[in-house]
């Protein structure tokens, strides 16, 4: 059935570019989670033949290319297993690389080097000939339509690429595609070889913690790689798992039944993520007003977890999915009632304990009514907490304000969304019986209920300011942290570095390019600034929590003249 399957979609495919009706349908995409997506696809195929597959993929490639994402998919899983098909023993190796156009383009360079039978000189003129099988008695066990590269060299024809082989016969072959791209995020995809590691590593260590065979989770992916991935993942925990294919499969399945969580992608056609967030929000007769939903996304950058909780989502999740991760997350977020632990599963961390390798700073343990280690937990590093924390604390005259006017003015679908809000970043910080009040008054708004809402906003509001109070210190010790790691021996900044930082940075606030802005601000701490440019820089910094574009922008105008 498989194979029949696979005959009709490449002849179908092959139909399409023959009539001229197959279309490149363009946008903007994540490259890393295209990479993940290929070797989902290619993998298990090669380990049925013990074959060794390995990705070598250029640090400085862009983050975020636009283009048809499905064809560049399809581009690289044909090639990669068209050398799987024809290797019996030994490796198959995809190695990207780029070279830059212009400025906004990229040709990537895909080469697909494997250790199989190779081709013979007289077969490649003939390579790419559609319904070819080349030495067929040779190959006369491999399955196939012969239509794989055919399709792909059309592909690449339709998109200005190219293709191109160089085989040894008896001894292996490398296929070259060229292919033109925009580039939408400069900013570099990182080691993806070592991410990609880690998630095998931490797959194959995967052991359940806990069982929930009466959990009903729903998974909203576009993608059914990312359902088979999550389903084998939850296998042995006897989770009840439902798919949703895009956001408007989601809303419908969310109005009839009741999850105890939502696992839902971020980037899909039609609704993305955001988008179909919000529309459950709307849907004021859902089961689902109160479930978990948790986002998965490819795009695992500084920033994301701020971002995606402002959003309203209740937690995220980085492509490629990690089993433990996943797991202490079902964990924690799953009904307590429901879930049941196994011997293997580490206790709760207390407060001061941090769960991590980093040293728990001793005044976190100070914080009145916060568990500064569920915080950290949360938040991932004692940096990225105590930039949350701080945010917390200078946004807090606005959120009681936005509370305090909705309660007097009666205004209950207004100081619903605010005290959501105040949940979700309670939580956050690790004030744990904020988060709860908050949920309480949330819950009480979306049924109207004014005497659950009178009862308890004056509690809520006292609790919101012990802490408050409790974190007036932070600030202070954010600043004395600076000046700690100030004095630590750096390089200086040259005047043309810091022109070309302040430059960047007026562009990027431009585009609102949140993940390139904290990138720059990153890399500038390798470096000792002059006082009036770490003045500068630090401001921007805390613009950027805010997202407050128009200041950074002036500030780094400002900072540019102090330069030249």
């Amino acid at each position: 059935g498989k194979t029949l399957l696979a005959l009709i979609n490449d002849i179908l495919d092959f139909s399409k570019i023959e009539s001229g009706s197959m279309e490149i349908n363009e946008t903007e995409y994540d490259f890393s989670s295209v990479l993940n997506d290929v070797y989902n696809m290619v993998h298990i195929k090669a380990q049925q033949k013990a074959l060794d597959l390995i990705f070598k993929i250029d640090k400085e490639l862009p983050s975020a290319m636009f283009g048809d994402e499905m064809r560049i998919r399809q581009i690289m899983v044909n090639i990669l297993n068209n050398a799987v098909k024809y290797t019996s023993e030994g490796s198959v190796t995809l190695c990207i690389t780029g070279s830059r156009e212009l400025e906004s383009r990229i040709i990537l360079k895909i080469d697909v080097t494997d250790t199989g039978i190779g081709i013979r000189e007289e077969d490649m003129t003939r390579l790419f000939d559609k319904f070819k099988r080349l030495d067929i008695d040779k190959n006369k066990t491999v399955e196939g339509s012969g239509l794989g590269l055919s399709i792909t060299s059309s592909l690449l024809d339709l998109m200005g690429g190219s293709i191109s082989v160089e085989s040894e016969y008896g001894k292996g072959s490398t296929f070259t595609a060229m292919v033109p791209q925009k580039i939408v995020n400069d900013t570099p995809i990182g080691d993806f070889k070592s991410r990609l590691a880690e998630s095998l590593k931490d797959r194959k260590e995967y052991k359940e913690r806990f069982t929930a065979p009466e959990a009903e989770v729903l998974v909203v992916d576009d993608t059914p790689m990312n359902h088979v991935v999550i389903r084998e993942l939850l296998k042995s925990t006897e989770v009840r798992i439902e798919s949703a294919r895009s956001g408007e499969e989601c809303l419908e399945k969310q109005h009839k039944k009741k999850y105890d969580i939502i696992l839902l992608d971020y980037r899909m056609p039609g609704l993305d993520g955001i988008e179909t967030l919000a529309e459950m929000k709307k849907d004021t007769e859902s089961p689902n007003r109160n479930t978990p939903v948790v986002v998965l996304t490819a795009n695992a950058i500084s920033g994301a977890r701020e971002h995606f909780l402002r959003e309203g989502f209740d937690d995220y999740l980085s492509k490629p999915i990690e089993g433990s991760q996943l797991e202490k997350m079902l964990i924690r977020l799953l009904p307590s009632g429901k879930v049941i632990l196994s011997d293997k599963e580490v206790k709760e961390l207390k407060p001061g304990e941090s769960g991590t390798d980093e040293e728990y700073p001793k005044w976190l343990k100070d914080l009145e009514r916060i568990d500064a280690g569920e915080g950290l937990r949360n938040c991932g590093s004692v940096d990225s907490y105590l930039s949350i924390i701080k945010v917390f604390y200078e946004s807090a005259d606005m959120t009681e304000n936005n509370i305090t006017t909705a309660y007097n003015d009666r205004n209950i679908k207004d100081y619903t969304s605010f005290v959501h809000s105040l949940k979700s970043t309670s939580r956050t910080i690790g004030a744990k019986e904020l988060s709860k009040l908050a949920e309480k008054l949330e819950m009480a708004g979306n049924e109207n209920d004014l005497e659950t809402i009178e009862e308890y906003h004056d509690e809520l509001m006292n609790l919101f300011s012990i802490v408050r109070y409790s974190l007036s210190k932070v600030p202070e010790i954010a600043e004395q942290t600076a000046k700690e790691e100030d004095n630590d021996p750096k390089e200086d900044i040259t005047d043309a570095g810091m022109r070309d930082a302040y430059q960047t940075i007026i562009e990027v606030s431009k585009s609102l390019d949140y993940d390139t802005l904290t990138f720059i601000l990153d890399s500038l701490k390798k470096y000792r600034l002059k006082d009036e440019d770490l003045k500068i820089t630090r401001k921007i910094g805390e613009m950027a929590y805010k997202l407050q574009w128009d200041e950074i922008d002036n500030l780094a105008v400002e900072g540019l003249k102090g330069v030249q």
